[in-house]
């Protein structure tokens, strides 16, 4: 059953091999001819021959049809995003709206869903159109069971597809979104395992570096290394920031020999001026130089212990 229709792109193109059974033909008329002279001249000649006619007798194989993948992805993305928050959060007070993009308006609820922050995160074609999969964040109000007490909300991310087909500016609905499975999301184990005390020269480094970091407590190029980039997040977003728990890859070492390097992770508690807190994890290099600690890099992903710990 068709929905409706939005603007998008032109028809599906296909890139086809190029034809060769006609000049194959004709090259094969030329060799048999070729082979009944060369079968006058003798025996050498009749071995040629049968050389030439199974070459040309011999299937050429032929170069697959290449179908690249069609205009309009982009433009069922975006439909996709705006059917999909249409559809969820419409009412019986929505029924232009649900009207305008082909949708069924016989059942609408008498309140739809709170949605926002809609994305398109995959779109695939099946050779008819597009399914369109889109993330959205559902945000559900609970009534307090006393009286008085503030209403709650929570917030989950959901997925929806809906199948789309692109043709010649218009985007055809051919079915209601439907929800599926997210991706599932846990958390992998890291080899670093070595508790660093906080009396350890290496922690008051980290803790000083978080502190500059994301309170601007102090000049964070006292506890970076010449050339590491590392800057300082401005303006500052919280007013206290908290090294909780600070773990090594490998033992600390105690001799601080130039040179010498720790990788951390450090778990950071981290006050905003409303007294909100949040909790943030950061994987951090260093290096020892002149006697003291210097974080070279915030690295992007723990490193593992086949990977050279000195940076």
């Amino acid at each position: 059953m068709l929905f409706k229709k939005t603007k998008t792109r032109e028809e599906p193109k296909k890139v086809k091999a190029t034809s060769w059974t006609q000049s194959q033909a004709l090259i094969t008329t030329m060799i048999k001819i070729l082979v009944w002279a060369l079968v006058a001249c003798g025996p050498i000649g009749t071995a040629v021959a049968v050389l030439a006619l199974n070459a040309a007798n011999t299937p050429q194989q032929v170069a697959p049809i290449i179908e690249e993948e069609p205009p309009g992805k982009l433009a069922s993305m975006s439909a996709g995003e705006h059917i999909v928050t249409t559809w969820l959060g419409a009412s019986r007070a929505s029924v232009a709206e649900i009207e305008a993009l082909g949708l069924p308006t016989e059942q609408l609820p008498s309140k739809g869903l709170n949605v926002s922050s809609p994305q398109a995160v995959d779109a695939v074609w099946d050779g008819v159109g597009w399914t369109v999969t889109v993330a959205v964040t559902v945000t559900t109000m609970h009534l307090s069971e006393d009286e008085g007490a503030p209403t709650k909300s929570s917030s989950q991310r959901r997925y929806f597809q809906v199948p789309l087909v692109v043709d010649a500016g218009d985007v055809t609905v051919l079915a209601l979104p439907a929800e599926v499975a997210g991706p599932r999301v846990s958390a992998r184990g890291n080899d670093y395992r070595v508790q660093v005390p906080s009396t350890d020269p290496l922690a008051a480094t980290v803790q000083e570096f978080v502190a500059a970091l994301l309170a601007g407590s102090s000049d964070i190029t006292r506890f970076t290394a010449p050339g590491s980039g590392i800057s300082a997040v401005a303006p500052a977003p919280y007013v206290e920031v908290i090294a909780e728990t600070i773990t090594a890859r490998d033992a600390v070492p105690e001799a601080l020999g130039d040179g010498v390097g720790a990788d951390v992770v450090v778990r950071v508690r981290a006050d905003d001026s409303t007294g909100t807190e949040t909790r943030l994890e950061y994987l951090l290099a260093l290096v020892a130089r002149d006697g003291r600690w210097e974080v070279t890099s915030i690295q992007g992903a723990p490193r593992t212990s086949t990977e050279n710990t000195n940076p």
